[in-house]
C-alpha cells in the first residue's frame, strides 16, 4: 500500500467517524475489505522500541544540573541544613530545571552521590 493510498484511507476513516458523530451515531459500520486494510495499516505503523536514546546535549545539561546540584547541596549544608534535606531538596531543584528529561526526584538523588 502506498503512502498516498494509506493518507487517502485514513482521511475517508475520519471523515466517516465525524459524520456519523455528527448524525449522533455512536457506532461506525466498515466493510469487510476497508476493515482488512486499516488492520493492515495498523499493523505497518512504527512501533516504539524500548527507551529513547539521550542525545549528547541532554546528557551534558544533566551533567550541568548534576554538579550545580552538588554544590547548592554543600551550600545547604554550610548554611545549617541537615545533610539527607539539603539533598532532598538539591535534587529536587535539579529535577525543576531538567522538566524536558522527565527524571524522578530520586533517579536524580541517585545520580549525585
Amino acid at each position: 500500500m502506498s503512502k498516498r493510498n494509506r493518507d487517502d484511507l485514513l482521511e475517508l476513516l475520519e471523515r466517516i467517524v465525524e459524520y456519523t458523530e455528527a448524525a449522533g451515531g455512536k457506532t461506525v459500520t466498515l466493510k469487510t475489505g476497508m476493515a482488512r486494510a486499516l488492520l493492515k495499516l495498523a499493523k505497518s505503523a512504527p512501533k516504539p522500541r524500548g527507551r529513547q536514546p539521550v542525545t549528547g546535549r541532554d546528557r551534558v545539561q544533566e551533567a550541568v544540573a548534576r554538579h550545580i546540584a552538588r554544590s547548592r547541596k554543600k551550600k545547604l549544608i554550610a548554611e545549617g541544613m541537615k545533610k539527607e534535606a539539603a539533598h532532598e531538596q538539591a535534587a529536587k531543584e535539579a529535577v525543576a530545571k531538567l522538566k524536558s528529561r522527565n527524571l524522578a526526584e530520586s533517579t536524580m538523588r541517585r545520580r549525585m552521590e
